[in-house]
């Protein structure tokens, strides 16, 4: 895309393999494509877009912990390198991000998204609502970045409450399903353009 070959939603792999790649939904390489567009081609924008995908997950990772710490108690929030410092020692991580696997970005809106919705449940239903909406763009994200892999964060209002409450509570069994009728909704909305749709 950023040599002009292939367009967002009908991406350009090869003239001879995937002249119209439709393997997966292309978000996370049209993000890429904008590094390039924006710093030519040398051998490091791939690993600037790659850093820059790992430290908006550790920033997501941060705002999960915070919420976390305010179920466990307020010390807890100085310890987020107790859960960055195992993520990144695991060995298949840093082999992702150094080879810049499309997971990364998945992964990135699939935090965010999760972030969001615990946010969203430790506050009142009417502050809850744009919280709700950010978990619904990130989780739209992630879907058109990787597919059906990144709908796992719609069980996230459940898991959360079940966590914090030791139960399942009725407001968060709504959350899970409000969150999936609107993030069917708004993928149905997207598909109605045709070369989304297509691509989808």
């Amino acid at each position: 895309m950023a040599v002009g070959k292939g367009t967002c939603w009908d991406p350009f792999y090869t003239e001879t393999m995937h002249a119209h790649f439709t393997e997966h939904p292309p978000l996370g390489m049209i993000l890429e494509s904008l590094f390039y567009r924006a710093f030519g081609d040398p051998f490091w924008v791939e690993k600037l877009y790659s850093l820059c995908v790992l430290l908006g997950t550790i920033a997501g990772m941060r705002l999960c912990w915070r919420e976390i710490s305010g179920i466990g108690g307020r010390k807890l929030e100085s310890f987020l390198w107790a859960a960055v410092v195992p993520w990144i020692l695991i060995t298949l991580w840093p082999w992702m991000y150094r080879n810049n696997m499309l997971e990364n970005t998945l992964l990135l809106f699939c935090m965010w998204s999760v972030a969001c919705i615990m946010r969203a449940e430790s506050l009142s239903a009417k502050q809850a609502l744009p919280w709700y909406a950010g978990a619904v763009a990130a989780l739209c994200a992630a879907f058109l970045s990787k597919g059906p892999f990144s709908l796992f964060p719609l069980a996230a209002p459940a898991i959360v409450s079940l966590v914090r409450d030791r139960r399942i509570s009725l407001r968060s069994l709504g959350a899970c399903a409000g969150l999936t009728v609107a993030t069917a909704a708004v993928l149905f909305a997207l598909t109605l353009y045709d070369p989304i749709g297509a691509n989808l």
